[in-house]
């Protein structure tokens, strides 16, 4: 938990400065939500699980939700490479709008890590 607040806050901070400005186009307004939807999705899903599997008595981490964790960094990582190929071709809009996802959706991942990790008992 140490790490946890000042990754936080440097990721906030980069989110802050490459945040989208008025004059978004039509395909940037649409990457920033494709970016951050299916992530948190994929990272709600794990936090339920982890739920569940508390419910039954057993104290642990759930195989299930450290996959769908897994695959939420996944997606986050192909997000990543999405905004290299977007960044090689010029779009600008596009990439700072896949940028700002990215943030919001690493924000998202460093809390769910610290919440399953809460929820394990580890």
């Amino acid at each position: 938990m140490l790490i946890t607040i000042p990754m936080i806050i440097v990721v906030g901070v980069l989110a802050w400065l490459i945040r989208p400005r008025e004059g978004l186009s039509g395909s940037g307004r649409l990457a920033m939500p494709a970016t951050i939807v299916l992530p948190c999705l994929v990272a709600v899903a794990a936090v339920i699980v982890q739920l569940l599997y508390n419910a039954t008595g057993v104290a642990g981490i759930s195989d299930l939700s450290n996959t769908l964790f897994v695959i939420g960094l996944g997606l986050i990582g192909i997000a990543i490479l999405l905004l290299v190929v977007f960044a090689v071709k010029r779009k600008g809009d596009v990439v700072k709008a896949i940028g700002f996802g990215i943030c919001i959706d690493v924000i998202v991942y460093i809390l769910v890590f610290g919440l399953l990790e809460w929820l394990a008992g580890v």
